[in-house]
């Protein structure tokens, strides 16, 4: 199977549905720095695959979302950019590195976000943030294009407010591509 050999059905799958991604996620000609000082000025030539298939199913990019540096460790108020909070607990954290696409999600910013999960990165905020977040089986979808954290672990997945929603998204994200070694066919 050619890679995104499944584009064709999902091309308006999410028509006109607006989402944001997880500052880790690639995205050509907006910055994607990792909510790190050393990737400030950073602007990818090319889309990661997810935010490719984001694209092609139909879906409107609303904007970058805030993550800890790198997708790794705990919050930092010394960088560019502050975490994200939880919008129902002033003063509280949404929880791990996905944290801007839950608490996105959850203050009904945007209907969809696509966060990364190494070791609960989605599953985390969904639960504090009383939303949906799903980590799909390895090698479903695409990480190319996606700052790595640990290369056997990393996944990305949908965050959303229902199931249903999620598994939307999860249908138009999922597929094979040959420029990820961690892609399954």
């Amino acid at each position: 199977m050619a890679a995104w050999g499944a584009v064709e059905q999902n091309t308006r799958r999410l028509a006109g549905i607006p989402y944001g991604l997880k500052d880790v996620i690639s995205t050509a000609g907006i910055l994607t720095t990792g909510q790190s000082k050393i990737l400030e000025h950073h602007v990818p030539d090319a889309d990661a695959g997810v935010e490719r298939r984001m694209k092609e199913s139909g879906g409107v990019l609303e904007g970058k979302l805030t993550t800890y540096e790198f997708a790794h460790g705990g919050p930092s108020w010394d960088l560019p950019w502050p975490p994200a909070m939880n919008p129902w607990k002033a003063g509280y954290l949404p929880g791990s590195t996905s944290s801007g696409p839950g608490a996105a999600v959850a203050a009904e910013l945007l209907p969809a976000a696509i966060g990364t999960d190494t070791g609960g990165s989605i599953r985390m905020p969904a639960a504090n943030c009383g939303i949906v977040g799903v980590k799909p089986t390895y090698g479903l979808i695409s990480r190319r294009g996606v700052l790595p954290n640990t290369f056997t672990f990393d996944t990305c997945g949908p965050m959303t407010r229902t199931v249903e929603d999620a598994a939307l998204v999860l249908s138009a994200i999922a597929g094979y591509d040959d420029e990820d070694i961690g892609s399954v066919d």
